[in-house]
């Protein structure tokens, strides 16, 4: 499975605002270096490296497989969840040929937990060229604009945000009250391997 960003998010699950007033930081000569701490305390949660196996605010990525899933299910699930759309899915047909197939065609199934497509009633998937990456699915996912994304999982940022703001340095400290919070907060989001 190859899995590439095409459209990174517009903005950050927290602004710089909610995270100075988390800090109790109002002045602004610091607003580059708070940045950059939301940015790493996201990167922690979002996307393919994050702990939490999910997408938090919309992006775009490409998923590449080697061929389409066979029966019975025919199940081609997508990471990353929440999955909100499929934009494209295409392939390489025997000869080499680009196709696309049309949305009629298969049907999308999206959920908190999961995101996957399977044929339409009665179709099954085309033969896709045997060739490493011949299927191209490019989807749409995460919960939408930062203020859609769980405050359980925002809140989670801010504590990060907290903890390397005060601690500029590495510490010995992985496991202290702030870890312990941050994984309350953000378990039951985690995509655990099934």
């Amino acid at each position: 499975m190859d899995l590439t960003l095409i459209t990174a998010p517009a903005e950050a699950p927290v602004t710089i605002a909610e995270a100075k007033a988390h800090l109790r930081y109002l002045a602004g000569d610091q607003d580059s270096l708070i940045e950059a701490l939301i940015l790493a305390a996201t990167a922690h949660f979002d996307g393919r490296a994050g702990i939490l196996g999910r997408a938090l605010v919309t992006q775009t990525w490409e998923l590449k497989v080697d061929r389409f899933p066979r029966a019975p299910a025919g199940l081609l699930e997508l990471p990353l969840p929440p999955l909100q759309s499929v934009t494209s899915i295409k392939y390489l047909d025997d000869t080499g040929t680009e196709a696309a197939l049309a949305p009629e065609t298969y049907v999308v199934e999206a959920g908190h937990y999961l995101g996957r497509i399977r044929p339409a009633y009665g179709l099954t998937w085309p033969n896709a060229r045997d060739e490493t990456g011949a299927v191209r699915v490019r989807f749409v996912t995460g919960y939408g604009a930062a203020a859609a994304v769980p405050r359980p999982i925002a809140h989670a940022i801010l504590l990060l945000v907290a903890h390397w703001w005060i601690n500029r340095e590495a510490t010995g400290d992985a496991k202290g009250p702030h870890a312990f919070a941050v994984d309350a907060l953000t378990f039951p989001y985690r995509v655990l391997a099934a």
